[in-house]
């Protein structure tokens, strides 16, 4: 069992005997026990280590120490879609049902998932992680703040409800990183572009395939 803290909720990561994967919220609804640490799975089943209750795969409640039967009640821990792909775990945190399926990237360009290497890098953000995402696209963000040009623009290549592709621009040579902009990155807290070479007079730069 893994605990887990996303997107602001609290939520552990457990495999039932079958090996499927679930998530769900992590505090017990007995006393509000974590159950993520000292937890176990038992079987199909979460035990809570404070009162030894147990949740099946779906949060409802299937058994209470010193109970013959099962527990009386419809109330059940809060549970999340995850589909496991490309060697990560990707949680669905809006309203049941979702509105649309995780797009499969490397199979709408025909690439075989073996044949990519990934790197999988967590960001710590003090801000919705919705912001990071919409932010990305923003080409002349990224030459006045992170200096990668005098000006950049962006060209969108195709979108959909759950997809866009683009490719960034930068134009005019960028000024070599002095000690100036380091002590400035590293008083913002990050080190973008340091070790970036200066910028063509027109170079596009194409980013990575952005989903919702």
């Amino acid at each position: 069992m893994i605990p887990l803290r996303v997107l602001e909720h609290d939520v552990v990561l457990w495999r039932d005997s079958g090996g499927t994967l679930h998530c769900a919220a992590a505090h017990c609804l007995h006393l509000g026990a974590n159950l993520g640490f000292g937890g176990e799975v038992v079987g199909d089943t979460l035990r809570c280590p404070f009162h030894a209750w147990r949740y099946n795969g779906d949060g409802k409640v299937v058994h209470v120490p010193g109970l013959t039967e099962a527990p009386k009640t419809k109330a059940c821990l809060p549970t999340y879609r995850v589909i496991e792909r490309y060697g990560t775990v990707f949680l669905w945190n809006g309203p049941e049902p979702a509105d649309h399926e995780l797009p499969d990237f490397l199979a709408d360009e025909g690439i075989d998932e073996e044949s990519i290497v990934f790197e999988h890098v967590r960001y710590k953000l003090p801000f919705p992680a919705k912001w990071f995402v919409e932010n990305l696209p923003d080409s002349a963000h990224f030459a006045g703040l992170h200096r990668l040009g005098s000006w950049g623009d962006t060209e969108v290549l195709s979108k959909s409800d759950t997809r866009i592709e683009y490719i960034c621009h930068f134009y005019g040579r960028a000024p070599y990183v002095g000690w100036q902009d380091l002590k400035r990155s590293y008083q913002r807290g990050e080190m973008w572009g340091c070790p970036m070479p200066p910028a063509a007079t027109s170079m596009p730069r194409p980013t990575a395939v952005v989903c919702t």
